[in-house]
């Protein structure tokens, strides 16, 4: 019996390193950290929504907020009221208009600019030269 709970300890474990849970409105998924894009509030639907590197989106249940969000991963940093970002794919925030660049194939069209609360928070946690 101890063999069989600390391989699932052992498989609970892995399972933690590389994805995460997500309650949708249809169901669970189990999605890997590095395939998240970020997270974005959906005004008219109260609601946040994960949206993947290959744009295939999750509409979160309304109880979600983005303290709960924030608290999954560190790489998840909140950059302004409407939207939390992975930080993986990051490249840099412009200093005039604040404005976050993804990697290439990731750029999107909606305007994701860092507000000012956020933007000094990000600069706080990142390791500046």
């Amino acid at each position: 019996m101890k063999q069989r709970i600390n391989e699932h300890t052992a498989f609970h474990n892995f399972r933690n390193d590389y994805r995460f849970a997500v309650q949708t409105i249809t169901g669970i998924a189990m999605i890997n950290y590095e395939d998240v894009l970020l997270f974005e509030y959906v005004k008219h639907a109260r609601k946040w929504q994960v949206r993947l590197v290959n744009d295939r989106i999750h509409k979160l249940r309304s109880t979600v907020n983005s303290g709960d969000i924030t608290s999954v991963s560190s790489l998840f940093v909140q950059i302004n009221q409407y939207c939390i970002i992975n930080i993986i794919h990051l490249l840099g925030i412009e200093n005039k208009t604040q404005k976050c660049i993804f990697d290439a194939p990731l750029q999107m069209d909606a305007d994701r600019t860092v507000s000012p609360l956020y933007y000094k928070k990000i600069k706080d946690m990142l390791n500046i030269l």
